[in-house]
């Protein structure tokens, strides 16, 4: 995977990426707190098979710690999506899948019916509801989610969150250090202003945007997800009109389904992708 920059108004946005003339690009979305480097493992599993691009959202990775004097709108969804917008704008991206983990997946549902030449969605760790009171009662009511959005943590307080993400019993612990280094230099600014807009910015109903969905699209969930109420969510995207194919539910897997569970996630997209 090479490593580009963009520049934009707030500063680099970064993303890495293998174009190697396949006929077909994954677009590859982390989830908050997270970043391109996640996606290492599925992508050295899938390269041989796809085009890849995997972005680091602004306060996250690579990407640039905005100015939040100036800037601060770019650390809410509507910032995010309308990255991720002119992201694909500027890359001219054609006969492309969006695979979007958790924040990742809210900003692609958004945008989904909107983009030319998007073949399909991969959701995965990711919750679509009608309101904000609405997202929050699917997810379990833990010390996790209450740090989430906390500015400043300590250590300890970055491992319960960490924990709620990714299992830190699976692949020798190596998932977890990945996801600890993560959590640690996403920019706090980033959750405290997040958090701020979520109040204040409009919802979208995403679940609605699911019902009207032009594109073929999946779920994959951690049955042991440390945010989301896996069971209960799949009963509700059943009752929104997916089928039961269409939910996957991983064992031993937690937020972050390809890190917990590379190998399972890869086939996956690739069974979706290439029935």
């Amino acid at each position: 995977m090479r490593s580009n920059i963009i520049d934009f108004e707030f500063g680099q946005l970064h993303y890495t990426h293998s174009m190697s003339g396949k006929d077909t690009t994954l677009l590859l979305l982390h989830a908050f707190h997270s970043s391109a480097v996640s996606y290492q493992s599925i992508c050295a599993l899938l390269e041989d098979q796809f085009n890849l691009v995997c972005l680091d959202f602004p306060g996250h990775g690579l990407s640039a710690h905005v100015d939040c004097h100036q800037y601060a709108w770019y650390y809410s969804m509507e910032g995010f999506t309308a990255v991720l917008m002119a992201l694909i704008e500027r890359l001219e991206l054609s006969n492309y899948y969006i695979i979007g983990d958790s924040v990742g997946g809210n900003c692609a549902i958004r945008v989904m019916n909107t983009l030319h030449n998007l073949a399909g969605l991969v959701l995965m760790g990711t919750v679509q509801a009608r309101s904000v009171d609405m997202l929050f009662s699917l997810h379990h009511q833990t010390s996790a989610l209450e740090l989430l959005f906390q500015k400043e943590r300590s250590q300890e307080e970055d491992q319960v969150v960490t924990a709620a993400y990714v299992n830190p019993h699976l692949n020798e612990g190596k998932a977890f250090q990945l996801m600890t280094y993560d959590v640690q230099h996403t920019d706090p600014n980033c959750r405290e202003f997040f958090a701020k807009q979520l109040e204040t910015q409009q919802w979208v109903d995403e679940l609605q945007l699911v019902q009207d969905a032009t594109v073929p699209l999946i779920y994959i969930l951690g049955e042991d997800d440390g945010f989301i109420n896996s069971s209960y969510y799949k009963y509700v995207l059943i009752e929104t009109g997916l089928k039961d194919s269409q939910i996957h539910l991983l064992k031993n897997v937690r937020h972050v389904p390809q890190l917990d569970a590379p190998q399972t996630t890869a086939k996956l997209i690739c069974d979706f992708i290439k029935p």
